[in-house]
């Protein structure tokens, strides 16, 4: 029995049992914080003119523009659009918090089935359909902000011998696992996607999302970033930006419509 239980605290060792985070999922974006339509505008000028002004104005600010391409389809909205969103950011709002108390063991055990399931939807939902009829003139426009730079000290580990013990053959090592402090300095910005385009009224719908970049990285369902930067890759700086931008873009057509 002995045996079995320094078994079991070695494997804990060289697996590292403390439920706590060493890498959180680097998937969140503005939407993470600010409902898609408090990302939607809509003003008077057409889609075309509005992307060239503001690729002017983007580069003016240092910006690099990314793409900018005219499209074959325009975003609409889905019926349950809102509910899906809510359903989303019920659950992200979840795994946020047990990132804040580093809780892998809580960040395992949310329920995500039931802010669907109340809702009667599919966890599949769509917020956008891409649809290829009626379209008159829609654009999309991509832009990376210039960098900023965040630092942390993280521990790096190092391993050394902890035990040999047991009867020949029978022998069972474990190590034990020491850190050094190292100041580590990332790289990190906000690439903005805008979709304009023209709506049956004649007037330009404009929808926004930011998603942060970290190391010319960009969040993606599927990838992992270390825990320690959570905060400045969960969203919340590029749900910022979404609403200063709305802001100035109707601030821009109230001023063109004074020309």
């Amino acid at each position: 029995m002995g045996r079995l239980i320094m078994m079991i605290i070695a494997v804990c060792l060289l697996t590292s049992c403390a439920q706590t985070f060493f890498t959180v999922p680097f998937k969140y974006s503005s939407n993470s914080h600010l409902d898609f339509r408090s990302a939607m505008v809509t003003l008077n000028t057409p889609p075309e003119e509005l992307i060239f002004d503001l690729s002017k104005f983007f580069r003016k600010q240092g910006a690099i523009v990314l793409q900018r391409e005219k499209l074959d389809y325009r975003l609409e909205e889905t019926t349950n659009a809102f509910a899906c969103w809510e359903a989303q950011n019920e659950n992200t709002q979840k795994e946020f918090m047990t990132y804040s108390v580093n809780s892998y063991t809580q960040f395992q055990q949310i329920d995500r089935k039931t802010a669907y399931n109340k809702r009667e939807i599919s966890p599949s939902c769509k917020i956008f359909n891409e649809v290829t009829t009626g379209v008159r003139d829609s654009w999309l426009l991509m832009v990376q902000f210039p960098p900023e730079y965040a630092n942390k000290t993280i521990y790096r580990p190092t391993s050394s011998n902890l035990f040999i013990f047991g009867g020949q053959n029978q022998s069972l090592q474990g190590i034990t696992t020491t850190s050094i402090a190292e100041k580590v300095q990332i790289d990190i910005t906000t690439r903005l996607y805008l979709w304009a385009w023209e709506s049956d009224d004649g007037k330009t719908n404009i929808y926004l999302e930011g998603r942060p970049v970290i190391a010319q990285v960009e969040a993606t369902l599927g990838y992992s970033i270390g825990w320690v930067w959570w905060k400045v890759s969960n969203g919340y700086r590029e749900s910022e930006v979404i609403r200063s931008y709305v802001l100035l873009l109707q601030d821009y057509d109230r001023e063109r419509s004074t020309y």
